[in-house]
């Protein structure tokens, strides 16, 4: 099996990773058009055509070395699907909470508030903790999305500001709150 052949077993998406495996892709191309017109001028000029390696030992790849990147990726995208999944349940009961507030009912925007603390906590221990790549974009997206709403109850309660360690304070989240959310 080549490069190629082992990378096309992946699922890139539309990634960094798929404009990588695109440009594999076409180096490959270029090669093998490159080793034809090599093999076609020595055929020429008489020379001798090369033979590609018979054993495995001579191989340039680690077919086991491929493989094990192949289940950790799979693994990771897994995480990060998951990740996205429940991310979306932090973010509904965020907006749900901010939805409560301008109504000033009170009682169901804390409920939702903390619901969106217990699905983030769960999803930083279940998943985040352990891939901090894992904690940017969709995660760090619901994170953001409940500050929103903790500032505003703040706001509409005490007609205050809350800074990065009163917000941290408030959220009953079980990991630090990062400035950027």
């Amino acid at each position: 099996q080549g490069l190629e052949e082992v990378l096309m077993q992946f699922s890139f998406r539309n990634s960094a990773l798929r404009q990588r495996f695109d440009g594999v892709k076409y180096s490959v191309k270029r090669l093998e058009s490159l080793s034809y017109e090599i093999t076609m001028a020595r055929q020429r000029a008489g020379g001798f055509t090369s033979q590609p390696p018979s054993s495995t030992e001579d191989a340039a790849l680690d077919m086991e070395v491929l493989s094990d990147s192949k289940r950790l990726y799979e693994e990771f995208d897994e995480n990060r699907e998951q990740v996205m999944k429940r991310s979306r349940d932090v973010v509904k009961a965020a907006k749900n909470a901010i939805y409560a507030l301008q109504r000033e009912d009170w009682k169901r925007a804390d409920s939702q508030i903390q619901l969106c603390a217990d699905q983030a906590n769960a999803i930083y221990a279940d998943v985040a903790c352990n891939s901090p790549t894992l904690r940017l974009g969709f995660f760090s997206g619901a994170l953001e999305e409940m500050a929103e709403a903790l500032a505003y109850r703040a706001f509409r309660a005490d007609g205050k500001l809350l800074n990065l360690d009163e917000m941290q304070g408030a959220s009953g989240l079980q990991f630090p709150l990062l400035l950027m959310e």
